[in-house]
């Protein structure tokens, strides 16, 4: 790029990473380990990296308890990823605090050898979180439409201004918060190990919005 230009990534989607948030005990892994679970299918013919056939199905499992953080045994994680999700509003966006946010939905994903994870998004939720029980291990896929939607070019290469898919590592106690509006989805587990995951979602309360610019939203 020519040194007179000067390139702004306006309008950024910001997305926290946050290593070692919080590392599980035995008996918090062996709570979550235990948990009953039902099999997810999901139509893959949107996963294009995936599907080959149109009308395979992907599939992972999750959780029977879809509040799992509200359980007693994991009271302590619930604290730990309250506070990351404050931080994240407060620190990084620098929201006013008199509009709170806090954890709504949560639930554990279990990806054996062989699933995946179709391409998502979390309604009803503002701010979601992902964190990861074990090491490396198939990573998280953003994706988001183009920037001339209808075109899709050919790049010489790729990074944060003209891709439109981003693989975020997965790494033990790393735990990762996004807009709940962001799709994303998990790859097939090409490994022989299985992938487990904590997910959340968050909602706000209080006086959000300004009275004067008529967007308010009282409590």
């Amino acid at each position: 790029m020519n040194e007179n230009n000067t390139l702004y990534p306006l309008f950024s989607t910001p997305i926290l990473s946050i290593k070692n948030a919080y590392k599980i005990s035995p008996k918090e892994y062996k709570f979550i380990l235990n948990q009953k679970k039902t099999k997810i299918l999901s139509d893959a013919t949107e996963y294009r990296r995936e599907a080959k056939d149109k009308g395979i199905w992907t599939y992972n499992f999750r959780s029977d308890n879809a509040y799992i953080l509200d359980t007693p045994g994991l009271k302590k994680l619930k604290k730990v990823f309250q506070k990351h999700v404050e931080d994240y509003f407060y620190g990084v966006l620098h929201v006013k605090k008199n509009q709170l946010f806090y954890i709504t939905q949560s639930w554990i994903n279990y990806n054996p050898p062989g699933a995946s994870h179709h391409f998502h998004h979390h309604p009803n939720s503002i701010l979601s979180g992902v964190f990861y029980f074990h090491e490396k291990n198939t990573p998280l896929t953003f994706e988001k439409v183009g920037l001339f939607p209808g075109f899709e070019f050919i790049c010489d290469k790729y990074d944060v201004v003209n891709s439109i898919s981003y693989w975020m590592e997965a790494s033990q106690h790393k735990l990762v918060l996004f807009p709940s509006s962001l799709r994303h989805g998990v790859a097939r587990n090409e490994s022989d190990k299985m992938r487990m995951s904590l997910s959340f979602n968050t909602f706000a309360k209080g006086t959000i919005g300004e009275y004067t610019e008529l967007t308010e939203l009282a409590k």
